[in-house]
């Protein structure tokens, strides 16, 4: 049981290595940029964001977390379906409903441990439509093939597709896997990606969206001016410094992913199905007469949170979702799901 006051967090899937050090040194330094107005197109920003993903600064515009994109993205576009992967991030479904968009969904099949079976979702798409896909996908940790996607997009060019990659940037790979180089010249594809979650600082809501210098120019027109601030702007500036926190980061959870999957799957192998992880969370279905529901009030009490798939869409309550976080934790999370599983 765990003793601290402190809860253990394993329901937010936010770096688990905490901030890099000097961050408070920083923001306490910096804190007088709040006197100033920030620049309401972060210039330096984009080019500071340009030359971390190795794109032109034509092709990237700051925004304030992925949230801005998910919820303005709809109405800029203007298309009148919005085609949702499910089971997936709430945030496409919610945004699409409130701006009036026509919400279907293309349901992933456990049967496939829940990936995208290109094929099946090409008899799905039609011009008139948004495709939002999440790589790797939360709260399944899936991961879709880049060449397969590419090709898809390729193939639908009076489609458009949103693809949020927040969590591919957990991964070791990510230059060799994501689609920021393709959507420099594909006009229907939108790279989107929040920089919270990689440096566990959800507060200061920092993202980015790459697309085609035409898309991005009329983007940066229409969206809300002053939509940042420049305190939040500052801090952006330094976290995409700190490059050896992202190696450490990245080398920690191809590593980690591996290993806590395989103790979970020794040690729960009649009591919870996991499917292999490709980002820094896991997903598992319960095998037991127990709910997750039932589960998840248990641990809350013993001072652990872990995600209810009572609370995701097109799960259910047989379904948890955690992040992996350090080792000590990771065992402390292991000890009390023993516990408690019948």
């Amino acid at each position: 049981m765990n003793d601290n006051n402190k809860m253990l967090d394993f329901a937010q899937n936010v770096n688990s290595l905490s901030v890099p050090k000097g961050l408070k040194k920083f923001v306490f330094k910096n804190s007088d940029s709040l006197l100033n107005y920030p620049d309401p197109k972060s210039k330096y920003l984009n080019l500071l964001i340009s030359k971390f993903l190795k794109v032109k600064k034509e092709c990237v515009t700051y925004v304030n977390g992925s949230t801005e994109i998910f919820f303005s993205l709809p109405k800029f576009l203007g298309k009148q379906i919005g085609l949702i992967i499910q089971p997936t991030f709430w945030e496409y479904e919610v945004a699409n409903k409130k701006a009036g968009v026509n919400v279907q969904s293309f349901q992933l099949k456990e049967s496939q441990k829940f990936r995208l079976n290109i094929r099946e979702l090409d008899k799905n798409i039609n011009e008139d439509m948004v495709v939002y896909l999440c790589n790797p996908n939360n709260p399944t940790s899936t991961l879709i093939d880049k060449n397969e996607l590419s090709q898809l997009i390729s193939k639908h060019k009076n489609t458009t597709f949103v693809v949020d990659e927040t969590y591919l940037l957990f991964r070791k790979d990510y230059s060799k896997i994501t689609l920021t180089m393709e959507a420099q010249s594909l006009k229907n594809l939108y790279v989107a990606s929040s920089l919270s979650k990689i440096f566990a600082l959800p507060g200061i809501r920092a993202g980015f969206l790459v697309s085609s210098p035409e898309n991005i120019g009329r983007f940066t027109e229409w969206r809300i001016p002053y939509s940042n601030n420049s305190l939040s702007e500052a801090i952006t500036t330094w976290l995409l410094k700190q490059t050896a926190y992202i190696v450490k980061t990245r080398t920690y959870y191809q590593v980690a992913r591996k290993e806590f999957f395989n103790l979970l799957k020794r040690n729960f192998r009649e009591k919870i199905l996991f499917f292999k992880p490709e980002a820094n969370f896991i997903l598992g279905k319960i095998l037991t007469d127990q709910t997750s529901t039932q589960i998840v009030k248990v641990l809350k009490k013993r001072g652990i949170l872990v995600r209810d798939g009572a609370e995701l869409s097109f799960l259910g309550n047989k379904w948890i979702r955690f992040t992996i976080k350090q080792p000590k934790q990771n065992k402390e999370l292991l000890i009390e799901l023993g516990q408690i599983l019948k």
